[in-house]
């Protein structure tokens, strides 16, 4: 296509042929080499502009398009239907909402294009009730057409947790004329919530090479990876994302946002240098410092911080540079006016709550602690299909179903509060995920233990809490933790791993992990190599046993060939969380980072020895070298972020006195 005379009128004609061609570059392209005054004031033009950024996958860079289009024409229904859409393939799922719940004009409500679209937003925003009804409603009516229809219930059927209906929806859906994008994305919502999918990686490159093109699909699938802290795999989906479409919109966000979370200064600095539409960037400087944070150059960040506006990000990002820096105080106060200025901002709740419980304001803490089942993370916290009833009332004599937290570290954790529980409500019911079923109904045999419940179940109960949500009844302090061990694992069992390390050989039985999960950026600050825990491994008189959870085999067999040491390895330990607790009562100590590992070690009163980031999460406090939750639990926190040395040195010295101390005798007790 000619580039077109900045001096002549735009030719709609010629627009409308490009729209009609699905020629959707040229069109962006002839309305780019135009003066923003011949086609920004235009609906029609704002309509072409949208609708071709939509065509090219990216549909959020046409949003702002229709918004001044219906400022334009706020007559026109179908504009704001277009918005609608727009924001919905770009999940700006609130802003939808506004669009739709507009109390000057409650037109578009009154559609079955907009309840359908209301629906969505419902579900997306955790009201599935309300959506339910609304798709009972259209389905009678018949007035929605098949797609929306199909994308709608799969969409309603993940979010509430039945993924046999989901299932079957998605199939009929993938069966429809032009649904091949939709269901692929509903296929990788699917295969995010429902862990009981086999082969996962597998299933999810099976998706994408149903739509290897798409934006969409790719953008979706890197999110995807990235959760599951499958980096490369993201990286290369990310890679091959912006090569083909560009770095802008979403894409760009959601990979500036990747970066950040790796502490990749550099690779953050190349995305600065590369053309933005300017979709809800965020302040470069801001992106910045939050990246330099990350990496443990708190001074670097808090030099950059100092000299921008104030806003609500910039604020929340000194919070945590104060915090990492020891100015506990200052973050608590910026806390504090963070939420005292947008109380309804549940992320920025949630952050108050972690940080009073980090400096020991439990009572006031836990209330806010309960916004993190409502903010923007609030489906990993959630189970499927899951949400609190009446939490905030205590449980007495009252019938309770509660499940667990949004990690198998944390669910163990707050599983201390359960006997207590059971003493004051009249009954007690708990969903947990499959892994933890044979563990919790071995130490609580008096609990109804299941990974699932349906709805009528779950009404039924008079109370339902996140296991974390009971802090508030029963944890007011830390001194209120007894830090006694509470899970319990059958004698038989135990006797089986005391004689399995028994037959390793002469030596002290001490298991290991090095690895810790979480979001991206805590796996980073929270995790080591093998190899620099060789100061401990090189210690003699010691059996190793590998407690580190995922696929080591490689990293084992390396240190075996280049050090000549091993660590010995079970099958199925990690996985099997009855067996590994039975294998950690039965050592002698533990040697880990901060993960599961050290939770069942603290929970069976085994000793522990956790090496801690600089800037450890709350559980661990803000400067103690123990935690109230695990009496047989001992800390050893870095003194500068990112550099494992001084506790590693410290770790070294108290195993070296130990083993001289224990006497070399696998019975011998930990010194005090």
């Amino acid at each position: 296509m000619q580039t077109s005379d900045p001096s002549m009128p735009l030719d709609l004609f010629q627009a409308r042929q490009l729209f009609e061609q699905q020629r959707w570059h040229d069109l962006l392209a002839m309305l780019a080499d135009s003066p923003a005054a011949q086609w920004q004031e235009n609906p029609e033009f704002l309509f072409l502009h949208s609708r071709a950024n939509s065509g090219l996958g990216q549909p959020e860079l046409g949003v702002f398009s229709l918004q001044r289009a219906c400022q334009l024409d706020p007559e026109s229904l179908p504009l704001r239907w277009e918005m609608v859409e727009a924001l919905l393939a770009a999940e700006e799922w609130s802003w939808a909402y506004r669009v739709l719940t507009d109390s000057s004009d409650t037109r578009l409500l009154q559609t079955p294009l907009g309840q359908w679209g209301l629906a969505r937003v419902q579900v997306r925003l955790g009201h599935r009730q309300e959506a339910e009804a609304i798709y009972v409603a259209l389905q009678q009516e018949g007035e929605i057409d098949l797609l929306r229809l199909g994308i709608g219930l799969t969409d309603w059927h993940i979010f509430d947790g039945d993924f046999k209906r989901a299932r079957f929806c998605l199939d009929r859906l993938a069966a429809l004329d032009g649904a091949a994008e939709e269901a692929a994305l509903l296929e990788l919502e699917l295969l995010e919530h429902d862990v009981s999918i086999p082969q996962r990686r597998v299933a999810a490159e099976a998706v994408r090479s149903t739509c290897p093109n798409s934006r969409r699909v790719l953008l979706k699938l890197a999110c995807l990876y990235e959760r599951a802290l499958l980096i490369d795999e993201a990286e290369d989906t990310f890679r091959c994302a912006i090569d083909r479409h560009g770095l802008d919109g979403r894409l760009r966000i959601a990979f500036q946002d990747f970066l950040v979370a790796q502490a990749r200064v550099d690779d953050l600095r190349w995305t600065f240098s590369q053309p933005t539409s300017g979709y809800w960037d965020t302040p470069e400087p801001l992106m910045l410092a939050q990246c330099l944070y990350n990496a443990g150059n708190y001074d670097e960040a808090l030099a950059i911080l100092e000299t921008q506006d104030h806003s609500e990000y910039r604020s929340g990002l000194l919070a945590m540079v104060y915090s990492a820096l020891g100015r506990f105080e200052d973050s608590l106060q910026l806390r504090r006016e963070l939420h005292q200025a947008s109380p309804n901002n549940f992320d920025l709740q949630s952050a108050l709550a972690r940080e009073l419980l980090a400096l020991a304001h439990w009572q006031e803490a836990w209330p806010h602690y309960a916004a993190r089942l409502k903010g923007s993370n609030r489906f990993r916290c959630l189970p499927p299909g899951m949400e609190e009833v009446r939490s905030d009332q205590p449980p007495d004599q009252a019938n309770v179903v509660v499940f667990g937290e949004q990690g198998i570290g944390d669910t163990i954790m707050m599983a201390s509060m359960l006997p207590e529980l059971q003493q004051h409500a009249a009954s007690v019911k708990l969903l947990l995920t499959p892994r933890l079923l044979p563990l919790f109904e071995a130490t609580f045999p008096d609990i109804p233990c299941s990974s699932e419940m349906n709805f009528a179940q779950f009404k039924a109960m008079e109370r339902c809490y996140a296991l974390g949500s009971l802090g508030r009844f029963f944890r007011p302090s830390p001194e209120s933790c007894s830090g006694q061990p509470y899970l319990q694992v059958p004698p038989e069992l135990l006797m089986h791993w005391k004689q399995t390390l028994q037959s390793l050989g002469s030596g002290l039985k001490i298991g290991v992990a090095w690895r810790g999960g979480g979001t991206l950026e805590n796996k980073k600050q929270r995790s080591m190599t093998l190899p620099l825990l060789l100061p401990l491994l090189q210690t003699p008189g010691i059996q190793w046993v590998n407690l580190q959870y995922g696929n080591v085999a490689d990293e084992l067999e390396e240190l075996r060939n280049n050090h000549q040491i091993k660590i010995h390895h079970f099958e199925g330990i990690t996985q099997d969380l009855l067996q590994t607790t039975a294998l950690t009562q039965a050592l002698d100590l533990v040697i880990t980072v901060q993960q599961t590992a050290l939770h069942i070690a603290g929970a069976v009163g085994t000793s522990a020895w956790v090496l801690l980031p600089q800037d450890a999460e709350w559980r661990y406090g803000r400067s103690k070298s123990t935690m109230p939750w695990y009496a047989s639990v001992e800390l050893f926190r870095q003194q500068l972020p990112g550099v494992w040395d001084h506790p590693l040195e410290l770790v070294k010295e108290r195993l070296v006195c130990w083993l001289a101390e224990a006497g070399g005798q696998n019975e011998q007790q930990l010194p005090s």
